[in-house]
Protein backbone atom coordinates (compact mmCIF):
# COMPACT_ATOMS: atom_id res chain seq x y z
CA UNK A 1 0.00 0.00 0.00
CA UNK A 2 1.39 3.58 -0.95
CA UNK A 3 2.36 6.26 1.62
CA UNK A 4 0.16 7.48 3.99
CA UNK A 5 0.33 11.15 2.59
CA UNK A 6 -1.16 9.70 -0.83
CA UNK A 7 -3.71 7.40 0.79
CA UNK A 8 -4.90 10.58 2.95
CA UNK A 9 -4.90 13.28 0.20
CA UNK A 10 -6.83 10.37 -1.95
CA UNK A 11 -9.64 9.46 0.58
CA UNK A 12 -8.91 9.02 4.10
CA UNK A 13 -8.70 12.15 4.55
CA UNK A 14 -12.22 13.14 3.51
CA UNK A 15 -13.27 9.47 5.76
CA UNK A 16 -12.50 10.75 8.82
CA UNK A 17 -13.49 14.19 8.71
CA UNK A 18 -16.95 12.62 8.32
CA UNK A 19 -16.50 9.92 11.14
CA UNK A 20 -15.34 13.10 13.50
CA UNK A 21 -17.15 15.72 12.05
CA UNK A 22 -19.74 15.33 15.52
CA UNK A 23 -17.18 15.37 17.46
CA UNK A 24 -15.67 18.89 16.40
CA UNK A 25 -18.85 20.13 16.53
CA UNK A 26 -19.90 19.07 20.25
CA UNK A 27 -16.14 20.28 21.52
CA UNK A 28 -16.83 22.34 24.57
CA UNK A 29 -13.24 22.44 25.11
CA UNK A 30 -10.16 22.11 23.39
CA UNK A 31 -6.69 21.34 25.69
CA UNK A 32 -4.57 23.41 22.26
CA UNK A 33 -6.52 26.31 23.20
CA UNK A 34 -6.23 25.56 26.90
CA UNK A 35 -2.61 25.37 27.11
CA UNK A 36 -2.27 28.64 24.91
CA UNK A 37 -4.64 30.78 27.07
CA UNK A 38 -2.41 29.67 30.43
CA UNK A 39 1.08 30.09 28.96
CA UNK A 40 1.31 32.89 25.91
CA UNK A 41 -0.45 36.45 26.16
CA UNK A 42 -1.52 38.54 23.29
CA UNK A 43 -1.32 38.15 20.06
CA UNK A 44 0.14 34.57 19.01
CA UNK A 45 -0.60 35.15 15.19
CA UNK A 46 0.61 34.21 12.47
CA UNK A 47 -1.16 30.86 13.03
CA UNK A 48 -0.61 27.67 10.96
CA UNK A 49 -2.00 24.58 12.04
CA UNK A 50 -1.55 21.39 10.21
CA UNK A 51 -4.64 18.77 10.72
CA UNK A 52 -6.74 21.65 10.85
CA UNK A 53 -10.14 19.36 9.55
CA UNK A 54 -12.73 22.12 8.82
CA UNK A 55 -10.34 24.96 10.94
CA UNK A 56 -12.86 25.19 14.14
CA UNK A 57 -10.08 26.11 16.08
CA UNK A 58 -8.51 28.07 14.14
CA UNK A 59 -11.42 30.37 13.61
CA UNK A 60 -11.88 30.61 17.53
CA UNK A 61 -8.41 31.53 17.93
CA UNK A 62 -8.90 33.68 15.19
CA UNK A 63 -12.50 35.45 16.64
CA UNK A 64 -11.09 35.47 19.65
CA UNK A 65 -8.29 37.77 19.06
CA UNK A 66 -5.49 35.72 19.16
CA UNK A 67 -4.07 36.05 15.99
CA UNK A 68 -4.14 37.01 12.15
CA UNK A 69 -3.40 35.70 9.58
CA UNK A 70 -4.66 32.18 10.65
CA UNK A 71 -3.43 29.36 8.38
CA UNK A 72 -4.98 25.58 8.18
CA UNK A 73 -4.06 23.12 6.20
CA UNK A 74 -5.75 19.46 5.69
CA UNK A 75 -5.57 16.92 3.57
CA UNK A 76 -9.83 15.95 3.47
CA UNK A 77 -11.05 18.33 0.19
CA UNK A 78 -14.24 18.01 2.49
CA UNK A 79 -12.89 18.96 5.57
CA UNK A 80 -11.45 22.52 3.79
CA UNK A 81 -14.91 23.23 1.69
CA UNK A 82 -16.78 22.94 4.60
CA UNK A 83 -14.37 25.53 6.72
CA UNK A 84 -14.28 28.10 4.06
CA UNK A 85 -18.03 27.85 3.54
CA UNK A 86 -18.21 28.54 7.15
CA UNK A 87 -15.32 30.42 8.33
CA UNK A 88 -14.36 33.52 6.29
CA UNK A 89 -11.81 34.67 8.53
CA UNK A 90 -9.38 32.24 8.57
CA UNK A 91 -7.13 30.48 5.12
CA UNK A 92 -7.80 27.19 4.15
CA UNK A 93 -5.59 25.01 1.97
CA UNK A 94 -5.85 21.08 0.93
CA UNK A 95 -2.19 19.91 1.74
CA UNK A 96 -0.28 18.03 4.49
CA UNK A 97 2.84 18.42 6.50
CA UNK A 98 5.24 18.29 3.83
CA UNK A 99 3.24 19.73 1.17
CA UNK A 100 2.45 23.20 1.93
CA UNK A 101 3.65 26.92 0.44
CA UNK A 102 5.05 28.34 3.60
CA UNK A 103 8.35 30.01 3.71
CA UNK A 104 10.59 30.49 5.87
CA UNK A 105 10.66 32.84 9.38
CA UNK A 106 6.47 33.39 8.69
CA UNK A 107 4.90 31.88 11.27
CA UNK A 108 4.70 32.39 15.08
CA UNK A 109 2.65 29.91 16.19
CA UNK A 110 2.63 26.48 14.85
CA UNK A 111 0.64 23.86 15.73
CA UNK A 112 0.18 20.03 14.69
CA UNK A 113 -3.01 19.13 15.25
CA UNK A 114 -3.39 15.23 15.86
CA UNK A 115 -1.73 14.27 12.58
CA UNK A 116 2.07 12.98 13.39
CA UNK A 117 0.10 9.78 14.45
CA UNK A 118 -0.73 8.97 10.72
CA UNK A 119 2.47 10.24 9.07
CA UNK A 120 4.72 7.75 7.81
CA UNK A 121 8.46 7.28 9.99
CA UNK A 122 10.33 7.69 7.33
CA UNK A 123 9.04 11.45 6.42
CA UNK A 124 9.65 12.47 10.59
CA UNK A 125 12.71 14.41 9.58
CA UNK A 126 11.14 16.05 6.78
CA UNK A 127 8.37 17.50 8.65
CA UNK A 128 10.56 18.45 11.82
CA UNK A 129 12.96 20.42 9.23
CA UNK A 130 10.13 21.39 7.67
CA UNK A 131 8.77 22.66 10.65
CA UNK A 132 11.48 24.71 11.80
CA UNK A 133 12.18 26.54 9.04
CA UNK A 134 8.74 27.81 8.75
CA UNK A 135 8.86 28.88 12.43
CA UNK A 136 10.36 31.96 13.49
CA UNK A 137 12.75 32.70 16.30
CA UNK A 138 10.77 33.47 19.53
CA UNK A 139 7.95 31.32 18.24
CA UNK A 140 5.73 28.72 19.78
CA UNK A 141 5.42 24.84 18.48
CA UNK A 142 1.97 23.30 20.21
CA UNK A 143 1.72 19.37 19.46
CA UNK A 144 -2.11 17.49 20.16
CA UNK A 145 -1.46 13.65 19.43
CA UNK A 146 -0.76 10.44 21.07
CA UNK A 147 1.83 10.24 23.42
CA UNK A 148 3.71 7.01 24.64
CA UNK A 149 6.39 5.88 26.90
CA UNK A 150 8.23 4.14 23.69
CA UNK A 151 7.99 4.50 19.60
CA UNK A 152 5.61 1.58 18.47
CA UNK A 153 3.12 1.13 16.10
CA UNK A 154 -0.40 -0.15 16.18
CA UNK A 155 -2.61 -1.19 13.22
CA UNK A 156 -4.91 1.41 11.59
CA UNK A 157 -8.37 0.49 13.15
CA UNK A 158 -10.19 1.98 9.30
CA UNK A 159 -7.53 1.45 6.80
CA UNK A 160 -6.51 -2.18 6.38
CA UNK A 161 -3.03 -2.43 6.03
CA UNK A 162 -2.13 0.66 7.51
CA UNK A 163 -0.15 1.48 11.01
CA UNK A 164 -0.42 4.69 13.40
CA UNK A 165 2.24 5.78 15.63
CA UNK A 166 2.76 6.57 19.08
CA UNK A 167 5.92 8.32 20.84
CA UNK A 168 6.76 11.16 22.87
CA UNK A 169 6.54 13.78 19.80
CA UNK A 170 8.43 16.69 21.65
CA UNK A 171 11.80 14.55 21.63
CA UNK A 172 11.65 15.05 17.74
CA UNK A 173 12.21 19.09 18.20
CA UNK A 174 13.75 18.63 21.47
CA UNK A 175 16.92 17.07 20.04
CA UNK A 176 17.74 20.60 18.85
CA UNK A 177 19.01 22.66 21.91
CA UNK A 178 16.70 25.91 20.08
CA UNK A 179 13.79 23.85 21.29
CA UNK A 180 12.82 23.96 25.06
CA UNK A 181 9.25 22.31 26.92
CA UNK A 182 6.89 25.14 28.25
CA UNK A 183 4.46 22.69 29.02
CA UNK A 184 3.16 19.23 28.67
CA UNK A 185 -0.47 17.98 29.99
CA UNK A 186 -1.42 14.52 28.85
CA UNK A 187 -4.61 13.20 29.70
CA UNK A 188 -6.33 9.66 30.82
CA UNK A 189 -6.70 8.48 27.02
CA UNK A 190 -3.62 8.22 26.19
CA UNK A 191 -2.80 11.60 24.13
CA UNK A 192 -0.72 14.95 25.19
CA UNK A 193 -0.76 18.63 24.24
CA UNK A 194 3.38 20.32 24.32
CA UNK A 195 3.84 23.62 24.28
CA UNK A 196 7.59 24.07 23.34
CA UNK A 197 9.54 27.39 22.77
CA UNK A 198 11.70 28.13 20.12
CA UNK A 199 15.22 30.25 20.70
CA UNK A 200 18.12 30.42 18.36
CA UNK A 201 19.95 33.06 21.15
CA UNK A 202 19.57 30.55 24.45
CA UNK A 203 20.45 27.45 22.40
CA UNK A 204 24.08 29.54 20.85
CA UNK A 205 24.97 31.81 22.88
CA UNK A 206 27.93 34.31 22.28
CA UNK A 207 31.25 33.25 24.29
CA UNK A 208 33.03 36.25 24.44
CA UNK A 209 36.51 33.56 24.82
CA UNK A 210 37.14 32.04 21.33
CA UNK A 211 38.00 28.30 20.96
CA UNK A 212 41.81 27.43 20.97
CA UNK A 213 40.77 25.12 18.20
CA UNK A 214 39.48 27.73 15.78
CA UNK A 215 41.96 28.45 12.92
Amino acid sequence: MGKQEDIWLENEGNAWFERNFYKIEDRTSDPVIDIITRNIPGVIGPILEFGCSNGSRLNRLYTEGRGSPCYGVDPSKEAIKNGQARYQGIKLLRGTTIAHPFQANTITTLIYGFCLYVCDPEDLCEIVAQGNNILKNQGHLILHDFDAEFPHSVPNQHVEGLLTYKMDWSKLWLSNPAYRLVEKVSFPDGTAVWLLKKSQMEAFPCLSVSSDLEA
